[in-house]
């Protein structure tokens, strides 16, 4: 078993673990995910057909409308949404979501960005990932 640690800029709190999934992609929720059942429903995003329900989301930043956070409430409501999420550049997109699940029900979706190493490059699908988003620090067990 192989371990990985690095720091990160911290955005919101709370601390996840759980299997990733990685894609070096852009994503955003609105138009791309069913919120419903967590799949990825959009042809052109490498993740089409994916689950993101439980899953420590690796992108490298957001993009789409900023009604992807509606989008990602919605996914948590429905119990649908990733634990986790680990970007290179966070944009207000992305941050709207685990912001108002944070404000509204009191739960936190960590996510941090501006990490020390490539987290594309260094974490792949399927590895175990901590994130602490009160500290800004990701572990990786590598799988295999």
């Amino acid at each position: 078993m192989r371990k990985l640690r690095f720091r990160c800029r911290p955005l919101v709190r709370g601390v996840a673990k759980g299997e990733a999934l990685v894609s070096s992609q852009p994503f955003g929720f609105w138009g791309e995910v069913d919120p419903y059942t967590g799949y990825v429903i959009d042809v052109h995003h490498e993740w089409y057909g994916k689950n993101i329900a439980g899953k420590v989301l690796v992108f490298p930043k957001g993009r789409g409308s900023t009604g992807s956070g509606g989008i990602l409430v919605q996914a948590f409501t429905c119990g649908k949404a990733p634990i986790a999420i680990v970007n290179i550049e966070t944009d207000f997109i992305i941050l709207s979501g685990p912001l108002f699940i944070a404000e509204f029900y009191g739960k936190y979706i960590p996510v941090v960005d501006k990490p020390e190493k490539d987290p594309i490059k260094v974490i792949s699908t399927g590895d175990i990932v901590l994130v602490d988003g009160d500290r800004g620090i990701v572990e990786v067990i590598k799988k295999g």
